[in-house]
């Protein structure tokens, strides 16, 4: 329980004891773990940093903490200005680690020390220089997502026309969207 109790906060004021939490060795580890939650129902929450400041890192639901080992830079493409990592790579440390390269991720959340890049994908985080450099949403290529089925879809431009699934998911999500396009105006300008 005091394992829990440790994931049940984030910055924010918001406190949410988690159902459970697992801590994936590597990215195909944190695939077995959505597996199991999908094909049980179970709620699952990815956590990084537990940096957010409005408690979207905290939920009754299986927290699957990225930090600890999904933390690699796996390629780096100077000429194309461009790298991959996994999501639980904190934003001071892929700089650190883009810093010969002269390439940086833009993003400077205030808790870059402690923010991953996954967290960054799911927040959009901004930060200082957002209006100079943009927000995630503005260095994002792709993102190679896990599905609560245990597949996985790479999401980028074109995604659609490519993968049958992604079609599928943008043909569902879609209609949400229109049914509560005026509310989320409303809500999120």
């Amino acid at each position: 329980m005091h394992d829990r109790m440790l994931y049940a906060t984030d910055a924010s004021l918001y406190q949410a004891e988690p159902t459970g939490v697992v801590i994936p060795a590597d990215t195909d580890d944190a695939m077995r773990a959505i597996r199991y939650c999908g094909e049980h129902r179970i709620a699952m929450l990815p956590r990084g940093g537990g940096t957010s400041l409005a408690g979207q890192c905290t939920n009754n639901a299986v927290v699957i903490d990225l930090s600890p080992n999904c933390t690699r830079v796996l390629e780096v493409d100077k000429a194309g200005r461009a790298c991959r990592v996994e999501p639980g790579i904190t934003v001071d440390d892929l700089n650190a680690q883009l810093r010969s390269t002269g390439l940086f991720f833009a993003p400077d959340p205030a808790t870059s020390r402690h923010a991953n890049v996954g967290g960054c994908i799911g927040n959009n985080a901004a930060g200082s220089h957002s209006i100079r450099y943009g927000r995630t949403s503005e260095s994002l290529l792709a993102v190679d997502a896990g599905l609560a089925d245990g597949s996985r879809v790479l999401l980028d431009a074109g995604a659609h026309l490519r993968d049958p699934r992604v079609k599928q998911l943008a043909g569902e999500l879609l209609p949400l969207l229109r049914q509560h396009a005026d509310l989320l105006r409303e809500r999120f300008p």
